[in-house]
């Protein structure tokens, strides 16, 4: 147990509370400086009662419970023996003890923060990963060609690996990722999916037709497309 404040100790806490932004309300003030006449110097014994207090200060006796709920949050005192029926027993923290506890506090609070920080880390990277994929598409000359027959559903669907996968739809981003697909290829040619654009309106319209109703796979599809690309004759 730390010996009671002495009276620079004292000088000090009453300072310190006074040079605060924003600083203790008038009552507050009034009552923490109470606290630190009342407690004993050779005990450090600090248990004044609300109508002790409230006498003594001239102020109603829930100005000071509101004055003492003031100083315990800005940990200007602790109660250190509070039993119910008993009067409250208060610790006056001096400024060191203060700001080492203020800092002991921050620092948990700090480390609470670290253990939530990888899942929010990862939850970025993913949000992060999309923007790159969707930022590498319209780089590689993806564009997004309004088709009205995209909006039909297809009643049979095979899988991208030509399985069939029975009643499934194929999704827009299932034929984006074909658009996609084939804009990487003809980069990797020197290319752009602009070629695309120039090729027969009809014969690119059935290989979408197709895949979307799920008689050819993806591979195959991209492979249609590629086709029509390279292989055009107006382009």
């Amino acid at each position: 147990m730390r010996r009671p404040l002495q009276l620079k100790d004292k000088y000090d806490v009453i300072q310190f509370w006074m040079l605060q932004d924003p600083v203790l309300t008038r009552s507050a003030l009034r009552v923490l400086a109470r606290l630190v006449q009342h407690q004993n110097p050779k005990s450090g014994r600090c248990d004044p009662s609300y109508a002790g207090l409230a006498s003594d200060l001239r102020l109603s006796t829930k100005s000071v419970q509101n004055a003492i709920a003031e100083l315990l949050a800005k940990k200007a005192i602790r109660v250190i023996d509070g039993r119910r029926g008993r009067r409250n027993r208060y610790k006056i923290m001096s400024v060191q003890e203060h700001e080492t506890r203020v800092k002991k506090e921050e620092n948990l609070a700090s480390k609470s923060t670290e253990a939530e920080f990888p899942l929010a880390e990862k939850q970025t990277s993913y949000e992060k990963k999309k923007k790159r994929e969707k930022k590498r598409g319209r780089q590689n000359g993806s564009l997004k060609v309004q088709r009205p027959w995209r909006d039909k559903p297809a009643r049979h669907v095979r899988q991208e690996d030509g399985e069939f996968a029975g009643e499934q739809k194929r999704s827009r981003q299932s034929l984006q990722a074909l658009e996609n697909s084939v804009g990487r290829h003809l980069e990797a040619l020197g290319q752009s999916l602009l070629l695309l654009m120039h090729a027969e309106p009809s014969a690119v319209d059935e290989v979408y037709h197709q895949y979307e109703r799920g008689e050819l796979a993806f591979n195959e599809a991209k492979a249609g497309l590629l086709k029509l690309c390279i292989h055009n004759p107006s382009k």
